[in-house]
């Protein structure tokens, strides 16, 4: 196969730069940077001069677009850059980062892109170098570091030390050059297969502009010339490779550090977000907050205020972005619903925090979006070397999102099914990798060939099937103590309400495989405690209610008792509570029908168990379910069952679905101690 030549050239104007130009152009520069000053900061504005020279009076040129170089003004994204380097080599490190974290909330890179790959298969590839006696034998081997060893997590370019981050590749030969040409009869190769679309940053020299509207691409070509002085911080050759401390490293980990603290403020959301979820219009989302801490606060607005004061306090100072913006507009919201300000005004005073606030549209968008990891160009393979191809040099970094005490991100062992590790030992391996520059007669093709006849498994999927009877049946019996230890608390956190899903979802996943459950219990059958639909069922009427007339709305809650008791002064208190064995109807029905009977139902809304299951598990930061994102959010408002009483609408005081998922938990273990 003969590569497709890009552009004519008589398309391309005397002055013009095309992207392979300016690609090789920026290669060249920080592969002689090491020629440059010893001193860094020195060296990096030398080859920012140098940058600049080459392209002084040109364009670039690109679908038939001329963007003039010098209309792009780069100078504060690189002074920037200078100074990040400048606080960093001074022991300023918090500077530093904040500097970092500075290159986006200025809006200097507009350019950093968040991109999902959508080239069909979605095939990477992962290498490790190791000897025979070390030689990992299962996926595992071949995932991340696991968190219990992350003492073994050293520095490299996109490393930050002691945190375990996934390297992928896009073929096998980048994976060998990114492993500084390892000892091939020891480098051990997985194929992975990505199983929903990532968030990547995007800082690739190497970038595809084919599928951007036409009416996009001068905006997404000016964007892409803005990150080429950040590009090309990242992409200095080493100077001095043997040292332990590279400075060439510094602003890619720094960049690293940044995605970590975004994935992890995504989780520092106030707690009544995680609680009631939240609507894509942030004056929707603040309301429906100040709604849920009312009920808390019991009209008590300076007490409310507080809270809010401290939550804002618990984010370290430069970290606070969303967070604090949130704040004080809830703060505002609230002092507006009493008469203090009108939405307007509160608009008007707090426009700025306003505008940072609306932009990620509401919390629970902010919650489910973000940076996953960084897609950049390898800086040590040819992708040029090879006549038949050009080569796809991406490389891909995904910091872990979840600090288990050990094993592996859930996050990344959802995200990736993968292979077991194959070697070259049925391979005829040459002296040379390179000889011949044709990619589909080289080893790395034969490599990727022999991995394509694999089968791909989850980790979890891959290690319960490994799993003797009797170890299958001691893990089932572990995670069901886990299980009931928590549901047995009287009161359960939010962060154990996912456990308990991600332990039902442990014991009962059924994707590519009998479940641990159905290994142990081939014929189980569930319990199904559902309610009827339609009437009062399941209703808790405490003493002290008098005078309250009901309007019951259409809404089924079929694992919920709704409890209602006077607080006196003649108020009401709301809540839902599982049902527990109050049904003296329940029956027992099959592992499927029990995973995909209706237990929420609106209109054309529904969720069954599994939905709920999932869903809290999405919500934990691991996947976002498109389908059940509309359904989540109407079953989960403190207002979801649309009850009226003396004709004002109720809101309850705790999560339906969170209760309905203790259910949950409890029919699977009352069928358990049956069976």
């Amino acid at each position: 196969m003969s590569k497709k030549t890009k552009h004519s050239t008589n398309t391309i104007p005397e002055n013009g730069i095309t992207q392979e130009q300016l690609v090789a152009l920026v290669e060249n520069i920080c592969q002689d940077s090491i020629n440059g000053p010893a001193d860094f900061v020195q060296r990096l504005k030398g080859v920012y001069a140098q940058y600049h020279n080459e392209v002084a009076g040109k364009v670039f040129a690109n679908k038939g677009q001329m963007i003039p170089f010098d209309s792009v003004d780069c100078s504060e994204q690189e002074s920037t850059i200078i100074n990040i380097i400048h606080a960093y080599l001074a022991g300023r490190i918090y500077d530093s980062m904040a500097r970092t974290c500075s290159l986006w909330g200025k809006k200097l890179i507009n350019s950093i892109s968040i991109i999902h790959p959508h080239d069909g298969k979605n095939i990477y590839y992962r290498t490790r170098n190791c000897s025979k006696e070390n030689a990992p034998t299962t996926p595992c081997g071949m995932f991340h570091t696991p968190y219990e060893l992350r003492g073994l997590v050293g520095t490299a370019r996109y490393s930050v030390p002691g945190f375990p981050s996934l390297y992928l590749t896009r073929n096998l030969y980048t994976a060998w050059e990114e492993s500084r040409r390892a000892n091939i009869n020891n480098l051990y190769a997985a194929r992975l297969q990505l199983q929903r679309p990532l968030s990547l940053m995007d800082l690739r020299l190497h970038r595809s502009f084919e599928h951007i509207q036409p009416e996009n691409l001068p905006y997404m070509l000016v964007e892409y010339l803005r990150t080429i002085p950040l590009i090309i911080a990242c992409s200095l050759k080493v100077k001095r490779d043997n040292d332990t401390f590279k400075p060439e490293y510094i602003l890619p980990q720094l960049i690293l550090h940044a995605v970590i603290n975004e994935t992890a403020q995504r989780y520092y959301m106030h707690p009544k977000a995680w609680e009631i979820g939240a609507s894509d219009s942030s004056l929707e989302t603040v309301d429906d907050i100040l709604e849920a801490l009312s009920q808390d606060y019991k009209g008590d607005i300076a007490r409310l205020e507080g809270a809010i004061q401290e939550w804002i306090k618990t984010f370290p100072e430069g970290q606070r972005s969303i967070q604090s913006a949130a704040g004080y507009i809830l703060n505002l919201m609230t002092m507006s619903k009493y008469g203090l300000y009108t939405p307007e005004q509160v608009l008007q005073i707090n426009d700025r925090d306003w505008r940072l606030y609306n932009d990620i549209k509401g919390l629970r968008k902010f919650v489910r979006s973000g940076v996953d990891g960084i897609i950049y160009s390898s800086t040590r393979s040819d992708r040029q070397h090879w006549k038949d191809i050009d080569l796809n040099t991406d490389c891909i970094v995904v910091p872990i999102h979840t600090l288990d005490a050990s094993g592996y991100c859930r996050f990344l062992s959802k995200a990736f099914r993968i292979t077991n590790p194959i070697c070259n030992s049925d391979a005829e391996v040459k002296v040379d990798l390179l000889e011949g520059n044709e990619y589909a007669s080289s080893y790395f093709r034969h490599l990727e060939q022999a991995l394509d006849k694999e089968p791909l498994f989850y980790l979890d999927e891959f290690a319960n099937a490994a799993l003797s009877p009797e170890e299958t049946q001691q893990k089932v019996q572990q995670l069901l103590v886990k299980l009931q230890t928590i549901c047995a608390k009287p009161q359960i956190s939010d962060p154990e309400v996912a456990v308990i899903a991600d332990v039902i979802r442990q014991l009962l996943s059924e994707e590519n495989a009998p479940s641990l459950v159905q290994k142990v219990y081939p014929n189980i059958q569930l319990l199904s405690t559902a309610a009827r639909k339609g009437g009062m069922s399941f209703w808790n009427f405490g003493d002290n209610i008098h005078n309250k007339t009901f309007a019951i709305s259409n809404v089924y809650m079929g694992l919920l008792m709704k409890d209602v008791k006077g607080i006196g002064d003649g108020r009401l208190s709301y809540k839902y509570s599982p049902l527990g064995n109050a049904n003296r109807t329940a029956h027992a029905v099959s592992l499927s029908s029990w995973l995909n009977e209706e237990v929420f139902e609106l209109g054309g809304l529904s969720m069954n168990r599994r939905d709920i299951v999932c869903t809290i598990i999405d919500k934990d930061g691991v996947w976002s379910n498109i389908k059940n994102d509309e359904a989540y959010y109407v079953f989960s408002r403190p207002n979801a069952l649309q009850l009226r009483v003396n004709d004002q609408e109720i809101v309850f005081e705790n999560n339906p679905i969170f209760e309905s998922l203790k259910q949950i938990a409890w029919e699977l273990t009352e069928s358990l101690k049956i069976e």
